[in-house]
């Protein structure tokens, strides 16, 4: 029963990331636009903390969030850190640039 349960929460976890992929290619999150990262920071935020997971979000200068988050391990040892940027590229901003 506990394989079953742990199968279903997989599926809907992954059901999640992929509803999470779909909403950050959809926000406007690209060079050139006022706030460039704010509605991928958005969607990151309201994605953690739908999974119960705290988040912070600062403004490091004006448009400009970072998003902080942790997730407490359950056993000492060490540690893993992610740093990205939450903006994509337009493939046809990439053509005009060439």
């Amino acid at each position: 029963m506990n394989r079953v349960k742990s199968l279903q929460n997989k599926n809907s976890l992954d059901a999640g990331i992929i509803e999470l992929l779909i909403r950050l290619v959809k926000a406007r999150s690209y060079p050139g636009i006022p706030d460039q990262e704010k509605e991928a920071v958005q969607e990151l935020d309201t994605y953690l903390r739908a999974y119960g997971i705290e988040a912070e979000v600062t403004e490091v200068c004006d448009g400009r969030p970072n998003l902080l988050a942790s997730i407490e391990g359950l056993n000492p040892g060490p540690h893993l850190l992610l740093c990205g940027h939450p903006y994509r590229h337009c493939a046809a901003q990439r053509e005009k640039s060439r």
